[in-house]
């Protein structure tokens, strides 16, 4: 809580002594974890603050490319790490990291889990607008304050590799779980995990980014995939429904309201493809070739081995751990005329989906050395040799606008009756012409920060003939006082998942399921 007129940092003569209780409608915290504890932090530096933006969201709508002639879009814009900046007074050096003499110091470092949260007065409800990490801390000597730039808990994924084995009949949401393991997403963070009804017959990594992998499954489902404004990485299925939160009316947004042409985000002549998987016969899938290592005795070596099937990468079930002598041998003589020493050499085999991990090992005594002349993998290749792909149209669309592409492809997208009702969602979709539409919200918080990403609000837009709900792509806030009092807020607004009517409601016929759809 703010604290004036008792000698403290509110009596320096700045903007805040001029500022009584009872103005101070909109109530800040600025927590930054500075201990390092990995936890959010209950230090709030709000008191300090002369300005604070930040943004959460996607950018836009459908990634296009190509001109006029040819233009495609190849899918949705993903989710990017938010991004914001906190800045504070510094007149007393605290924000220093090289301050001996700070409060704070040594733990002014970057990486400390920051959180931004706001309420409309004390009776208000806490909404937590970024979470993230402190990505820099700039100091200004001059103006004698700090700024702190944020970004969001994306980026930990986007700079953490992961590695999961081949698994059998999962469904995207468990392996989007096994990944956030796998990575060791924080604990303070959370995750909020929507369970998907369909089974994954093979699902793997390929040694990516988890965040690529992750969009890869979500894609896998026309899911959503976004960490919420408390930080928790949260996955929408494309059966999300969400209670309309907040209603917009054209008063309640300045008049610049952007409303992209029809043309721009709607696409007509629509192809998904379906990739069917096929397990092949027993093969060898890695070998060495041309390359005789020599091992010491007590000597370990490690090979990272793509997995591939005529010349193409692949994962692959029933991995044979190799076997001495049908896999792999050893002999004192480079050319292998020497005495054969494979009963001394041991191989262990790791799993990492496309690839494997083999650690080869000589057990054998001093003067044992020897020469590995062979070294393969073999196992299942589980590859994809027939794709098909499922054609949909809006011949309407195509007159009024042209031909309009989408093309969708996903490896998770596996079975034909799961595409079926993913390519039919997709026309219904993208033919809406309702579009990505920016509005502005200026000091009215309860608008502004009823609805967190990705929740539903009812939009009543009388010049753009908008009377329906959409939900929230994207959000900005910005202070536009220094006491935080007046705050501008941008939204990007998309079609909804659905408004609890009609709207985007397909009837169990037509899909061959009884859910409600999004992208």
């Amino acid at each position: 809580m703010a604290r004036w007129d008792d000698g403290g940092v509110w009596d320096d003569g700045g903007v805040w002594d001029t500022i009584a209780a009872d103005d101070l409608n909109l109530l800040w915290a600025i927590r930054v974890d500075w201990a390092n504890t990995g936890a959010i932090s209950t230090t709030n530096e709000w008191q300090r603050a002369v300005h604070v933006e930040y943004e959460n969201g996607r950018l836009d709508y459908l990634n296009i490319t190509g001109d006029e002639d040819e233009r495609e879009a190849t899918g949705f814009y993903y989710v990017e790490p938010g991004r914001g900046t906190v800045v504070l007074d510094n007149s007393d050096d605290r924000y220093n990291p090289r301050n001996t003499a700070s409060p704070l110091y040594p733990n002014v470092q970057r990486g400390r889990l920051i959180q931004v949260a706001v309420m409309n007065g004390v009776l208000g409800v806490e909404r937590k607008r970024f979470t993230g990490y402190i990505d820099n801390i700039t100091l200004n000597y001059e103006n004698e304050t700090a700024t702190i730039s944020m970004v969001g808990p994306l980026i930990k994924l986007a700079k953490t590799d992961t590695n999961i084995g081949l698994q059998q009949t999962i469904k995207i949401s468990a392996a989007i779980g096994l990944i956030l393991d796998d990575v060791e997403w924080p604990a303070a963070l959370g995750r909020n995990i929507e369970g998907t009804s369909d089974d994954l017959s093979y699902w793997w990594t390929r040694g990516q980014r988890a965040l690529t992998e992750l969009r890869q499954l979500a894609d896998g489902d026309l899911g959503t995939l976004f960490c919420a404004g408390d930080g928790a990485l949260t996955f929408y299925t494309r059966n999300h429904a969400s209670s309309v939160v907040a209603n917009l009316t054209e008063a309640d947004v300045s008049k610049n309201i952007q409303n992209p042409a029809p043309w721009d985000v709607i696409c007509n002549y629509i192809d998904a493809t379906v990739r069917p998987l096929q397990v092949q016969a027993t093969g060898t899938l890695w070998e060495l070739v041309n390359e005789k290592p020599y091992l010491a005795p007590g000597e370990q070596k490690e090979y990272f081995c793509p997995l591939q099937y005529n010349g193409e990468e692949c994962p692959a079930d029933n991995i044979v751990t190799p076997v001495a002598t049908t896999d792999y041998g050893a002999n004192t003589a480079q050319d292998g005329s020497g005495t054969d020493k494979t009963a001394n050499f041991s191989v262990a085999l790791t799993d990492l989906g496309i690839k494997v991990k083999l650690v080869v090992t000589n057990n054998g005594g001093v003067g044992e050395g020897a020469y590995l002349q062979s070294l393969k993998v073999r196992g299942d290749a589980i590859t994809t040799p027939n794709p098909v792909t499922l054609h949909r149209q809006d011949d309407t669309s195509i007159a009024n606008y042209g031909r309009l592409r989408f093309k969708y492809t996903s490896d998770w997208l596996q079975n034909l009756n799961v595409g079926e009702s993913i390519a039919d969602l997709l026309k219904l979709i993208l033919t809406n012409e309702m579009g990505f539409v920016v509005v502005e919200i200026d000091s009215n918080p309860d608008l502004q920060f009823a609805a967190g990403l990705f929740d539903d609000i009812g939009v009543d837009f009388t010049r753009l003939g908008y009377s329906q709900s959409m939900r929230v792509a994207h959000y900005s806030d910005r202070w536009t006082s220094p006491t935080g009092q007046s705050v501008l807020t941008t939204m990007k607004l998309e079609p909804p998942v659905t408004d609890g009517g009609d709207y985007f409601r397909f009837d169990e016929n037509e899909l061959d399921v009884d859910a409600l759809f999004g992208p």
